[in-house]
């Protein structure tokens, strides 16, 4: 009986975590160049591909990035933790998705009120990049 009871408790704790993705790129169709100078035209050539995942609080155009805890896992993966989310309830949290090797272009989602604690794990790729999984909870 007991047994069971752990396992049920345990298993409710993994199944409380909620894994979120970020699109593992952005078409090259989903960005315009809407205000090229006078006498050029713009365009962009290529796809961009998902470099980083972080977190922020408040307005989008506040650019309040929160900073995470990083922990090196060996083999060049890492994660990079965000604790006490709740304590932001007074402003949005968002996951903030980034592209381009330098970050330049940022897709962003509202997370839940309920969500007190994000993950991010970070496996190099035989590309030379990183396949990126979020979980929160």
């Amino acid at each position: 009986m007991f047994a069971t009871s752990l396992l049920l408790s345990v298993a409710a704790a993994v199944s409380s975590a909620q894994d979120f993705a970020c699109p593992a790129e952005l078409p090259a169709s989903a960005i315009t160049v809407t205000h090229a100078p006078a006498g050029w035209t713009g365009f962009v050539p290529t796809r961009l591909l998902l470099h980083d995942v972080g977190l922020g609080t408040g307005p989008l155009e506040d650019r309040a990035t929160l900073v995470g805890e990083h922990r090196k896992l060996g083999r060049g993966a890492f994660t990079v933790t965000y604790g006490a989310l709740r304590g932001w309830d007074k402003r949005d949290r968002w996951l903030m998705c980034k592209y381009g090797e330098g970050n330049d272009i940022v897709v962003a989602k509202r997370l839940p009120g309920g969500i007190d604690q994000c993950s991010v794990a970070y496996t190099p790729d035989k590309w030379g990049g990183n396949n990126i999984k979020i979980a929160c909870q």
